[in-house]
């Protein structure tokens, strides 16, 4: 199927008896302009939909780019990168904005922008009293689940945050920071075993009511999967859920992107590349989604089966392929990346498109008023 790259090497991790293997890149590299395709092409590539940026990262972006334009003559600084994409992230630097600022060196008439992973309330109000110009540029849903978290305080009742990646990730650590706000516990959950824990723990027994979100990156199926078990073992310790899980908890993109994955897999690829930065906590849930439905999908087929799940961010760290392949992207990915490694695959027909975009490739406008203003939308 494959005949490796050994100059941008790749963790390897083999599945179900070596007939799904996941190649994870070890390090992220910029997309590179310079296409060389394939000499011997593929016999076609099915792109997932929708690819490119989501909305809340395209808003951020522009945010902050129009943040700058607005006072040429100050610091911008960002209190953590908006997005785990160096790609993404470029057009920013070249514009003078400092991304990886945690916002202590600014001066009073300099602008901070918090991302788009959602921030703590007291650090922006501090930032304010410092001087700062503070622009809140979070992404709408995280927005969304702070207030669903304000509404569970004021019902009297703790969290349970769902979430798959750690709970220093940037996400996780706003929805806690969002949670000690409003003055009610929250806990996390990953796994199942996870359960008796919280059922079990001081927190949730005191307030004897739960109400359950979830980061925005995740995977809407498995999260539901757990929502319910935890409901069900809830009621029967007679503790009341007032806020269950919902799949709109989700951001929409993240969930599009999965299912494109998934029906990518179904269809019989053996190959299926994931575009995005290693570090992306939402990249890492579409290939999760992938390597899952295939190792379900070799079970069910047998050992004449296989399939590769590759996660890359530039067409150089591809090794060459063959057959039919799959791509998806990551919500943070430049739609280029991808485009360059269809480029790259040099397909002898032409390149496919599965799945839908229920955002349609709009652009998210920020709950911030000022920003708002700033980026004269309504």
């Amino acid at each position: 199927m494959t005949e490796q790259n050994s100059e941008f090497p790749f963790d390897i991790r083999h599945m179900e008896d070596g007939l799904v293997t996941r190649f994870t890149a070890q390090a992220n590299i910029p997309h590179d302009p310079d296409i060389q395709p394939q000499i011997e092409g593929v016999e076609s590539v099915m792109i997932g939909l929708p690819y490119g940026y989501c909305g809340g990262v395209r808003m951020a972006l522009a945010a902050t780019l129009a943040a700058r334009k607005s006072n040429p003559n100050v610091r911008v600084g960002v209190n953590q990168p908006p997005v785990h994409n160096d790609d993404a992230l470029k057009p920013l630097r070249d514009a003078g904005v400092e991304t990886d600022s945690d916002l202590t060196g600014l001066s009073p008439g300099d602008i901070g922008i918090y991302s788009a992973h959602g921030s703590d309330a007291r650090s922006r109000a501090e930032a304010g009293r410092r001087g700062l110009i503070v622009y809140d540029a979070a992404c709408p849903f995280v927005t969304k689940t702070h207030h669903e978290i304000q509404r569970a305080a004021e019902k009297g009742s703790a969290v349970v945050y769902i979430s798959f990646s750690s709970p220093g990730h940037p996400e996780a650590v706003a929805a806690k920071a969002a949670a000690e706000i409003a003055g009610t516990p929250l806990v996390f959950m990953s796994q199942e075993s996870d359960i008796s824990e919280i059922l079990n723990s001081e927190e949730v027994k005191r307030h004897g009511r739960i109400s359950v979100v979830g980061q925005t990156t995740n995977n809407s199926g498995r999260s539901e999967e757990l929502a319910d078990s935890l409901q069900a073992r809830a009621a029967k310790k007679g503790l009341e859920i007032v806020n269950p899980y919902r799949v709109t908890d989700v951001c929409n993109t993240v969930r599009d992107r999965i299912m494109s994955a998934v029906s990518l897999v179904r269809l019989g690829l053996r190959s299926v590349v994931v575009v995005g930065s290693v570090k992306s906590q939402n990249t890492s849930e579409i290939a999760d989604a992938a390597q899952l439905q295939a190792i379900e999908r070799v079970r069910q087929r047998g050992p004449n089966d296989t399939c590769e799940i590759y996660i890359v961010n530039s067409w150089l760290q591809l090794p060459k392929l063959k057959g039919i392949v799959g791509v998806v992207s990551g919500a943070s990915t430049p739609s280029e990346n991808v485009e360059g490694i269809a480029e790259y695959l040099n397909p002898r027909s032409p390149v496919v498109y599965v799945g839908e975009d229920t955002d349609r490739g709009r652009t998210f406008q920020p709950s911030d008023p000022k920003l708002r203003r700033l980026m004269g939308v309504r």
